[in-house]
């Protein structure tokens, strides 16, 4: 069976012709004809796309169809028509393009996603389950499981190469539905120990877990086991939500990161800006907490989120950020809003001249599984990702622990019974 992929410009479409893979394995197919606009940047979507498809040992052919400047709509459709394919994914194809195809073809074919923190990723660092395929019209499928064909093209960032690596293994080992169990433990005491259906997932269990590694670093910090803070970590990971309001600019400082700020800008509930003083609080965290007898965990995955945040900089002085932000430039943080769980920068902020330029907010916690459940955007898929988020940031906390001679975390990952990664 030939499947057919329509392909127009820009980095979206060309994730979303990387996930109509999902496809591919869903109707056992290994034939593909990329179709694409003569744009210069379909057609250079189209020649990365092939590159990819080849790599993993399947039959590509190309057919061009010309743009909306090029031609009219009826001479479009007759060029489609001539394409042979026995299905056609219209999701990578831009608007007039699939809407061209749904004439011209008799079987079309659509992938979801997830958005939400899986955003800028592609399959198969995407779960499976979440990827459904429909298809407009009769087909055959016979599902052949193609995670492990592709190349491995990790993110840069270092807990986000994690998670997609660990997604990869993931979708190498399940079938179109699966369970995932995670267990962490710290010592004897267990922090997160949760099984999940991808493709019945329940939010709430997932809120639960969340509630559960709150309560079991709390202990942990109680015990002088881990510094005290640690507990940040669920919802640095996004285990557990926080409540902002959305669709507004912040500028963050270190204490707004290590609750999750970073995953309300990937999953476009809020623009986040980081500023140079915020970086440079992450640094001396980690400095600080590499030297420290009990161990801190926020400290220790520091440098990690420095480097998740690269990208959203945001000019300020190279200093504290209690100091930095009253020295940044007033053109600058106008209309914006500083974030801060830092009650001392708030009330100093507020009897500032500078309070009437930029308001500042702190970010509300999630600490019951209700507060939890009410949050907008804390669905299912955000949830899983803060569990695998979560699993990701201790195993590299474990691997700064090791390089200090101490062992303290532990965990696994299965996917229907059988590990799949460990810690």
């Amino acid at each position: 069976m030939k499947v057919g992929v329509l392909l127009a410009a820009g980095s979206v479409n060309l994730e979303a012709a990387y996930s109509a893979a999902r496809v591919l394995e869903e109707l056992g197919s290994k034939e593909v004809v990329i179709i694409h606009t003569t744009s210069p940047g379909s057609e250079e979507n189209a020649r990365r796309f092939e590159r990819w498809l080849r790599s993993a040992g399947l039959k590509v052919e190309r057919a061009s169809v010309k743009s909306d400047a090029e031609a009219g709509m009826e001479e479009r459709l007759k060029q489609l028509r001539s394409v042979e394919a026995d299905v056609v994914v219209v999701s990578p194809g831009g608007a007039s393009l699939a809407a061209l195809a749904s004439r011209a073809f008799e079987r079309i074919a659509h992938v979801t996603f997830p958005f939400s923190l899986w955003n800028g990723l592609h399959y198969p660092y995407v779960p499976r389950p979440f990827q459904k395929v429909y298809v407009l019209g009769n087909v055959k499928r016979s599902f052949t499981n193609l995670a492990k064909a592709f190349p491995e093209e990790l993110p840069a960032a270092p807990v986000r190469r994690l998670v997609a690596g660990l997604v990869r293994k993931l979708n190498e080992a399940g079938g179109r539905c699966y369970k995932v169990k995670v267990v962490l433990s710290a010592g004897h005491q267990e922090i997160v120990n949760v099984a999940t259906d991808l493709c019945e997932g329940s939010v709430r269990k997932l809120a639960e877990a969340g509630t559960t590694a709150v309560r079991s670093l709390g202990y942990l910090e109680s015990q002088r086991v881990l510094e005290r803070g640690s507990q940040s970590l669920v919802w640095a990971s996004g285990l557990l939500p926080i409540r902002v309001e959305p669709g507004k600019e912040y500028i963050a400082d270190s204490s707004a990161i290590y609750l999750g700020a970073l995953n309300l800008h990937v999953a476009r509930v809020i623009r986040l800006r980081t500023p140079r003083c915020a970086f440079y609080e992450m640094i001396h965290k980690y400095e600080e907490g590499a030297k420290r007898t009990k161990l801190d965990v926020i400290g220790l995955i520091s440098k990690y989120l420095v480097d998740e945040a690269r990208g959203t900089e945001f000019p300020s002085p190279t200093d504290l950020c209690d100091k930095a932000f009253f020295q940044s430039d007033p053109l600058l943080i106008h209309d914006k809003v500083i974030l801060t769980e830092d009650n001392g920068i708030k009330m100093m902020w507020m009897a500032s001249p500078l309070s009437k330029l930029a308001r500042v907010e702190s970010p509300k916690r999630a600490r019951t599984v209700k507060e939890a459940l009410e949050v907008e955007h804390y669905t299912y898929p955000f949830a899983l990702y803060g569990l695998l988020q979560f699993y990701a940031m201790l195993k590299l906390v474990k691997g700064e622990l090791r390089e200090l001679g101490r062992e303290l975390f532990a965990g696994s990952v299965e996917v229907d019974g059988e590990a799949v990664d460990e810690i």
